[in-house]
């Protein structure tokens, strides 16, 4: 769907290469109940976590040495 209305193609998350950021921009319960651990295989060291939904471990992944950005 999102292809025939955006022309956006989605990859798996298997398929993602280490990212400088990621932006979480909905709730769903595997997101929320996801380790901080888990969000930082997808980023650099240092990497930025863009919370929209402010549904994130925000101090597990500040610990970890990320940033945390929420609206």
């Amino acid at each position: 769907m999102c292809f025939e209305e955006y022309g956006i193609k989605l990859s798996k998350e298997s398929e993602l290469k280490t990212s400088s950021a990621i932006l979480v921009a909905v709730a769903h319960s595997s997101y929320k109940n996801r380790s901080a651990k888990k969000w930082g295989e997808g980023l650099i060291p240092g990497g930025v976590v863009a919370d929209i939904k402010g549904v994130l471990p925000d101090s597990e992944l500040r610990e970890a040495g990320y940033s945390v950005w929420r609206l």
